[in-house]
């Protein structure tokens, strides 16, 4: 993990001590999104570079089942310090399901399926929430070898609310340097495109009297929030001279909370599911065993 992100992580544990378990499990994810052992299940191109569909769109990946049954052990091993009770039922969820449809638990992750992730909830006998919450992260790693690869390949005049990359909704809007151009940045693959001003990214809604712009006492104009009165949705803004590190939008994202807080106070909401279901297929990798 690079430097700046693990400055931000230090100040998260400082100021939220409270939070240690969920830092340790970004930590873990963060770290591992540097490991180049997750760029061999990227193709070299992606399957879409034309139209709004994300690149990943109609991918066949193909990964090591015992090596992402690994990582998710590490991920389960990590969460275990959470103390709430739904957290809990993690620790009792079934091990041989877990093997045998761990590809399928990694292939709901990177598309963010809430139906795959109740089937599989309810095979592994677990909270289908709960096992979102954490296998969300699992896909990270993969997710920003994507975006070491691809990102080169997103057209400069793209116009589109949800990510060209993995399909995920912005954490948050960047308004970067003196002419404060804007960024939607992915909190999943970290990656940056291009954002119009006056435009809400859920719905296209770009009638000004519809958008509306909520003002924070502390951080003043430097952290807003935008909200569209027509679907509801919200996205942070922030002020910065230079936009924040990939591995950095997660924690950046959750160092904001406060803002979240204030939008859902004011009726504003996320969307629950994705801006595009990249329908990704998770395959499994055979590896040859030499003799």
């Amino acid at each position: 993990m690079i430097s700046s992100a693990d400055t931000r992580l230090a100040r998260l544990q400082r100021e939220y001590p409270e939070w240690e378990p969920w830092l340790s499990l970004l930590q873990a994810v963060l770290r591992d999104s540097q490991d180049s052992r997750w760029q061999a299940y990227v193709p070299l191109r992606p399957p879409v570079e034309s139209g709004k569909m994300p690149f990943l769109t109609g991918a066949t990946i193909f990964a090591e089942a015992q090596e992402t049954l690994r990582w998710f052990d590490k991920l389960l091993r990590l969460a275990a310090p959470l103390t709430n009770a739904e957290s809990a039922g993690l620790r009792r969820l079934d091990r041989s399901v877990l093997r045998e449809r761990i590809l399928e638990l990694l292939q709901a992750s990177i598309c963010q399926s809430a139906p795959r992730f109740d089937d599989l909830a309810q095979a592994l006998q677990v909270e289908a929430k709960t096992l979102r919450a954490l296998a969300d992260l699992a896909a990270v790693p993969f997710l920003h070898a994507c975006r070491r690869r691809w990102s080169a390949l997103i057209p400069e005049g793209l116009s589109q609310g949800y990510c060209p990359i993995c399909g995920a909704w912005p954490a948050f809007v960047e308004e970067q340097g003196i002419e404060r151009t804007r960024r939607l940045r992915c909190g999943r693959c970290g990656t940056a495109w291009p954002a119009e001003c006056l435009r809400c990214p859920y719905c296209d809604m770009a009638e000004h009297r519809q958008l509306t712009s909520l003002v924070q006492t502390t951080g003043g104009e430097a952290r807003r929030i935008d909200g569209c009165k027509r679907c509801r949705g919200y996205v942070k803004t922030f002020t910065v001279l230079q936009g924040s590190p990939p591995e950095a939008v997660l924690l950046d994202d959750l160092a904001s909370v406060d803002l979240d807080i204030a939008a859902l106070d004011a009726g504003y909401v996320r969307p629950a599911n994705p801006g595009y279901d990249p329908g990704v297929h998770v395959s499994a990798l055979h590896v040859k065993c030499e003799i």
